[in-house]
């Protein structure tokens, strides 16, 4: 237990998605291009920093997307039912991993649907067998799901849907789609361009003639993406998008930039593309080690003086909600035995409470006390708002 097994844990599975990826490339493009998509990779932050930072579940569902792909590809090469069933089973660990990984399988069949070279390799009948064992993996969060709504949507504030929707609503999303994808990949074209322009090689290479399925097939797959986004963005008024949602469908940007610059490179211009990305990994890694100096973060919050308020609260026999999970998980891991649940504002109990709220905003009616905790945070001090709520 503790923030070590969980890093040690996000480390394994970051691992296995980068050796993943190097696999699955090596086989279907040569180990050059491999490596060198792997070293791409860190020059995209969402991957050489952000998920050295705090990101637990889009790693995993990176992890499974490159697997999901293996599969795919797998699957329309040599169609049989146990390729079907291993994409079923990998389709469903995905979906449980983090629900924006659905968007990469389904703008896989999309971009395979759209290109003649790819569409004829789709089986139709061995893609409804994949879905059965993806259905009996997720038949059981779906079915809790959908007894616990409130729970099961809780993170769907996030997305800062509109209520009103209609034309602002839409521009505000697509706004946000558009600087969520420079935020993702603004770094790496700032970086690649002037490769490709000062090193590009004379004569082409019949590799990547050879390479181009592929690349056609990963670049589709990558606009659709951002066409169902966009879809969604408009359908359900999404006004809030961040780039490290695009962890599971971006990093076939990394594959599809090697083959296209790979074999177009003189030897002067490969050896710069490696140093690029393998410069920006070890980058990415000093900063890491010096983030705690940088910004404490929640890691570095000491929160044993709310938990030891909050305790003191519950132990006048006051049930304890929190408006927050992440202040509720650090308040566990301050202090075990306090009994805590997730204030879902439609079902307050019937009665006197106490609800432990992040910040300084105004406590909700039915006050009968109030309370304020400052907790150390690095240099700083990070204020929660204590509200008993009720006639006690």
């Amino acid at each position: 237990e503790g923030r070590l097994a969980v890093i040690l844990l996000r480390d394994a599975v970051l691992a296995g998605a980068l050796l993943a990826l190097f696999g699955l490339l090596s086989r279907e493009a040569g180990p050059r291009i491999a490596g060198v998509s792997v070293l791409l990779l860190g020059l995209f932050p969402v991957f050489s920093w952000t998920t050295q930072t705090f990101l637990t579940h889009s790693v995993l569902a990176f992890l499974c997307a490159v697997l999901v792909t293996g599969a795919m590809l797998r699957l329309m090469r040599a169609p049989s039912r146990p390729a079907a069933l291993t994409l079923g089973v990998l389709l469903g660990l995905g979906t449980l991993s983090k629900l924006n990984f659905v968007l990469w399988p389904l703008a896989l069949v999309l971009a395979a649907l759209l290109l003649p070279e790819w569409r004829t390799r789709l089986r139709p009948g061995l893609l409804a067998l994949a879905l059965l064992p993806a259905g009996l993996l997720v038949a059981p969060y779906a079915l809790w799901a959908a007894l616990n709504p409130a729970i099961a949507g809780g993170s769907l504030d996030s997305l800062g849907l509109a209520r009103d929707g209609g034309l602002e609503a839409a521009a505000d999303g697509l706004l946000a789609l558009a600087q969520a994808l420079a935020a993702f990949g603004g770094l790496a074209a700032l970086g690649l361009i002037p490769v490709a322009l000062i090193a590009r090689r004379a004569a082409p290479d019949p590799a990547r003639t050879e390479l181009r399925p592929l690349a056609r097939l990963l670049l589709m797959a990558l606009v659709c993406t951002v066409l169902l986004i966009g879809f969604a963005v408009l359908a359900g008024g999404v006004t809030n998008l961040r780039e490290r949602w695009f962890l599971p469908v971006g990093w076939a940007l990394a594959p599809w930039l090697a083959i296209r610059l790979w074999p177009a490179l003189e030897q002067r211009g490969q050896r710069a593309l490696m140093v690029l990305g393998g410069g920006a990994w070890a980058v990415g890694l000093a900063a890491f080690a010096m983030l705690p100096l940088v910004d404490p973060g929640r890691a570095m919050t000491d929160f044993r003086p709310l938990a030891e308020r909050v305790g003191a609260w519950q132990a006048a026999g006051l049930p304890v909600l929190v408006d927050d999970a992440i202040t509720g998980g650090n308040l566990r891991l301050a202090a075990p035995g306090l009994d805590l649940h997730l204030a879902d504002p439609g079902r307050w109990p019937s009665r006197s409470f106490l609800l432990v709220m992040e910040g300084q905003g105004a406590c909700p009616q039915r006050i009968a006390q109030a309370d304020q905790v400052f907790v150390p945070r690095g240099d700083e001090r990070e204020p929660f708002r204590l509200c008993v709520i009720g006639a006690g």
